[in-house]
């Protein structure tokens, strides 16, 4: 009875565990275009295809940004951020980079990555980047 009991608690628990680590506060499946920009010109090539997001970026020089949703972290407990990035052709050494609790230009969080494994994570807080 008692490894009954025991086997049962353990099994409440792992349930449990697997129920919270399943609740997401942000998912893309790009099912759709939905609301992701969709053009193509002389700076970019954005358009969702497959599951995936496609973004060609035409120019050897600036940036180009792209946003979801708004929604809330609480940012005083543990959370994780996860995604998928394939990089297709272009110079290897120019980064992607991840933006998150971004308010304007002059306040986010960035990870950045290029194609060969550099990557960093910084602030700009206040235009004082770091």
């Amino acid at each position: 009875m008692k490894t009954k009991i025991i086997i049962l608690f353990i099994a409440l628990y792992s349930l449990n565990n697997y129920s919270q680590s399943s609740n997401y506060v942000y998912q893309e499946e790009f099912s759709s275009q939905g609301n992701w920009t969709k053009a193509n010109n002389n700076i970019h090539n954005l358009y969702v295809s497959n599951g995936k997001y496609y973004f060609e970026h035409k120019r050897k020089k600036s940036f180009r940004e792209i946003t979801t949703r708004t929604f809330y972290i609480n940012f005083s407990k543990d959370f994780e951020i996860e995604t998928s990035i394939t990089k297709i052709s272009g110079e290897q050494d120019y980064g992607m980079s991840f933006l998150y609790d971004y308010s304007s230009s002059d306040h986010y969080t960035e990870f950045g990555i290029t194609a060969t494994g550099y990557f960093r994570v910084a602030e700009n807080n206040n235009s004082t980047y770091k």
